[in-house]
Parts: structure tokens; C-alpha cells; sequence
């Protein structure tokens, strides 16, 4: 069956494995949080800012039960005699096996030490430096039937920008898909793509996808044809003696 793109964005944002509660209450404090332990290169209070397990499948629960709801999925649910029911349980069991949660927690630990470097290779030095302000948005496009769910819940996401210091330097660090789930009262998670000196200006979408491509435009020149292969030529020696009488075959 295909999930719909609500269940894939919602799983993207919010997975992870951490044991302690974020449940950051206000955007302002999470943008804190967030910071502080990028300052202090704490990858697991990072991840804590993350929902934990239990946290994780309660919103996975909520979101298919409501998109379960929807017209389209009615529809499909008659056509092909599909039990919801199962197919939540199905799904939530298999986001809590050992090796899906141990693989959700090392990539959000990876995403820690990516935007760590992605600074230092700026010339951050992340112990001395220091949040000076931020903007950010947590509007909400209603473009179609499932975002519009979403919103009727009381899911919102927050994306912005982050100004800092480091030394007598300033930067900019963008953030989205900062996830407020109603249920835990609480901000969570979050996606952390770029780091870049005041200044340099964020690359777009398309130039974030394309900036480790290269493709050439000269035509490859034809590939030369093998040497012609070296004739074989046989040599018979003819050695004769009263007892014996040998032939020599040599190919050259």
C-alpha cells in the first residue's frame, strides 16, 4: 500500500530513540535549547530534544488514525477490504524494532555531528559562540486535504534563522521541521541544513541538491580500438639422431 505523504513527512521529522522528554513548550525556548547544545557539543541532549520511542508511535497513532479518516482512505479501505486497525498495529510494530530505532539514533546522531562540522569548516569555534538573535515562522500552507488535517490537530513546524558569533565573526545557521505535537504540550526534533558567515547568503533547494554534482558537457573523446593482435607464427626445429626425432612448436 503507498502512505501517504503526510505519514513519510511526519516519520522523517519525528523519529528517534532518546529516553528523556523534550517537551520544550514555547519556540523561543527550543530555539535556546537547540543552541546550547550545539555550544556545547552535546550530541545527547541533542538527541533529546527528539521524541523517544513511546512519544513517537503515539504521534504515528494519531496521524494514520486521522488520515485513516479521510475520504480517499474510505474509498481505498472498500476497494481493497484493508483493515485499518492492522495496518497501524503492523506499522507500529515495526517501528519498534531494536534495529530500526538503533539506526533512527545513529542518524540523528550523524546530523549533530554534520551541522558541528559544517560550522567548524566556517571557522566556527562552538565553545565561545554566542546566539544573538533569531527569526523564524510557524505558519502553516494549507495546500491540500492532509496538511489541512495536520493543521486541525494542532501540528505546527517551525523553520527560521539562527545569528551568531564566534569570535569577531558572524554567522547564520537555518533550521525547519521543528515539530509541535499537541498531545505532548511540547517542540521537538528538527532539521539543520545550513551553516554560513552573515553574509554569504543560503543556497536554494535546487543549489543544495546539485552542489556535489558535476557533469561534464565536453564530449568524451571515442575510445581507441585495440592493436591489431601480433600474428602467430609456429617454428619447427628438426633434430634428428639415430635414437630419436623431436618437434618443437614455439608461438611468438
Amino acid at each position: 500500500m503507498k502512505y501517504t505523504k503526510l505519514f513519510i513527512l511526519s516519520v522523517a521529522i519525528c523519529f528517534s530513540v532518546a529516553t528523556v522528554k523534550a517537551q520544550v513548550s514555547s519556540a523561543d525556548s527550543m530555539i535556546h535549547k537547540i543552541f546550547a547544545t550545539l555550544k556545547a557539543k552535546d550530541e545527547k541532549a541533542f538527541v533529546s530534544l527528539y521524541p523517544n520511542g513511546k512519544q513517537l508511535q503515539n504521534f504515528v497513532r494519531t496521524i494514520m488514525e486521522a488520515s485513516m479518516k479521510t475520504e480517499q482512505m474510505q474509498q481505498m479501505q472498500k476497494m481493497q477490504n484493508i483493515n485499518l486497525d492492522s495496518l497501524v498495529n503492523a506499522q507500529l510494530e515495526s517501528l519498534s524494532k531494536p534495529e530500526v530505532m538503533e539506526q533512527m539514533q545513529k542518524s540523528f546522531g550523524r546530523s549533530f555531528q554534520q551541522v558541528i562540522e559544517k560550522g567548524e569548516k566556517k571557522g566556527v569555534n562552538w565553545s565561545n559562540a554566542k546566539l544573538t538573535t533569531y527569526t523564524f515562522d510557524t505558519t502553516v500552507a494549507v495546500n491540500d486535504q492532509e496538511e489541512a488535517m495536520m493543521s486541525e490537530l494542532g501540528y505546527k513546524t517551525l523553520k527560521g534563522v539562527m545569528d551568531f558569533t564566534s569570535g569577531d565573526s558572524a554567522y547564520q545557521m537555518s533550521f525547519n521541521k521543528v515539530m509541535y505535537i499537541p498531545a505532548e504540550g511540547g517542540w521537538f526534533g528538527g532539521e539543520f541544513n545550513q551553516v554560513v558567515r552573515k553574509g554569504e547568503g543560503f543556497k536554494t533547494d535546487t543549489e543544495m541538491e546539485t552542489t556535489d554534482v558535476n557533469v561534464s558537457t565536453e564530449k568524451e573523446a571515442p575510445v581507441p580500438p585495440p592493436p591489431p593482435a601480433k600474428p602467430k607464427t609456429k617454428v619447427k626445429t628438426k633434430t634428428t639422431t639415430p635414437a630419436t626425432k623431436t618437434k618443437t612448436k614455439t608461438k611468438s
